[in-house]
């Protein structure tokens, strides 16, 4: 688990269909498309994602760490990945400390900056992306950078994938975090 700086990451405070509007606005879906976006969670929620279990005759309640969770993975399905290798990739507790981080500095001052932000980047090296069997994640690395543009943020790159050595099939995809971050906190404000 992350290790607890906010109140935040340890209640559950938002409400499942607060949490879909969010993740919907935050990767500029239309409503046409919300119902797939609804299989997705759905999907995930059977695969272990977010880790807690509402218990009997409750409602879940999600941590904004559970919020953040679910926006990565599906940012890393958008990438080619199947849902079991993110949800996979993002198990180990060192990659949710780095996620953590990496998702605080999407929306800081320096990221948001209108003129020449510095905006955090998702990178994620894979062996065979969208091909990885249920339950066992060939992602090589999952990490994060901070990158200078002269651009808005609204007008960079949203996200690239490519070879990173076609001899042994390694890809590199690579997701601007902080235009899909700073929309989320936008519709679902982060504490």
């Amino acid at each position: 688990m992350i290790p607890k700086d906010k109140e935040s990451f340890v209640v559950g405070r938002y409400l499942y269909a607060d949490v879909e509007h969010a993740l919907g606005a935050a990767l500029d879906l239309d409503p046409a498309q919300l119902p797939a976006l609804r299989a997705r969670l759905k999907r995930f929620a059977n695969m272990g994602l977010p880790d807690s279990t509402p218990g009997t005759g409750k409602h879940r309640r999600y941590s904004t760490e559970d919020v953040g969770l679910l926006l990565i993975v599906l940012l890393l399905y958008n990438l080619g990945l199947s849902p079991a290798a993110a949800i996979a990739a993002i198990k180990h507790p060192e990659i949710r400390e780095r996620l953590a981080l990496l998702l605080r500095w999407a929306v800081d001052a320096e990221a948001t900056r209108k003129d020449n932000p510095n905006l955090v980047y998702l990178t994620v090296r894979t062996e065979d992306p969208g091909k990885t069997p249920s339950g066992w994640s060939r992602v090589t690395w999952i990490d994060g950078f901070r990158r200078w543009s002269s651009k808005t943020v609204a007008d960079c790159i949203p996200e690239v994938v490519d070879f990173l050595d076609r001899d042994h099939e390694l890809w590199l995809g690579i997701r601007n975090l902080t235009l899909p971050v700073a929309r989320l906190r936008g519709a679902l404000p982060f504490a």
